[in-house]
């Protein structure tokens, strides 16, 4: 415990945290496609934290299961987002959406 707060009001606080600043990074850098996947990547990892965080409250195993799957999505999103980014870089020469 620290002062009022346990781990997991601290944990759900910090993905709390992760989210809204993905979102927030998201609406302000709309026209960069290599923030945007930044802040996606990100958002997917507060949603992961909150996940295994009320499945370990909660003692349930599918949290745990479900963040297992997020995290391989997580993974081929980045891998096709990072060949369509080099794709487009060579088309354009640049990262800009606002040329697409």
């Amino acid at each position: 415990m620290f002062g009022w707060f346990s781990i997991s009001d601290i944990c759900i606080f910090i993905s709390l945290c992760f989210i809204f600043l993905a979102l927030i990074g998201l609406l302000i850098n709309r026209l960069n496609i290599l923030i945007s996947l930044i802040c996606i990547e990100l958002m997917f990892y507060g949603v992961n934290i909150s996940l295994i965080i009320f499945s370990s409250i909660l003692d349930d195993q599918f949290g745990s299961s479900a963040t297992l799957f997020i995290v391989t999505v997580a993974a081929s999103e980045s891998a096709i987002a990072l060949a369509l980014l080099v794709r487009f870089f060579r088309g354009f020469n640049d990262i800009f959406l606002e040329d697409f």
